[in-house]
This record gives C-alpha cells, structure tokens and sequence, in this order.
C-alpha cells in the first residue's frame, strides 16, 4: 500500500492541472467561435456593400 500512496499524490496535481487546461482549451475554443460568428457577419455585410 505505501508504493501505491505516493503514485495517487503524485497523480492528483496532473489529473486536476490537466482538466483546468481542458477548461481554458475549451472556453478559448467557445470565445473563438463568437468571434468568428461576429466578425463573420461584419465581413458579409463589408463586402455585401463593397459589391
């Protein structure tokens, strides 16, 4: 048993540093995709009035 506890203490800082990446990963992904969506309409309507 106490070869295993040192793996689990080891293990706990990467499992949760590991999700909270995922998190960032994927709240820059959704920020991204708003954008994109924003700045999309506004490129349809530039060149919709360039044309």
């Amino acid at each position: 048993m106490s070869k295993i506890k040192p793996q689990i203490k080891k293990n706990n800082p990467s499992k949760s540093h590991y999700s909270t990446g995922w998190n960032i990963f994927g709240a820059v992904c959704l920020i991204g995709e708003i954008v994109f969506t924003l700045f999309g309409k506004k490129i349809r309507k530039i060149r919709k009035n360039n044309s």
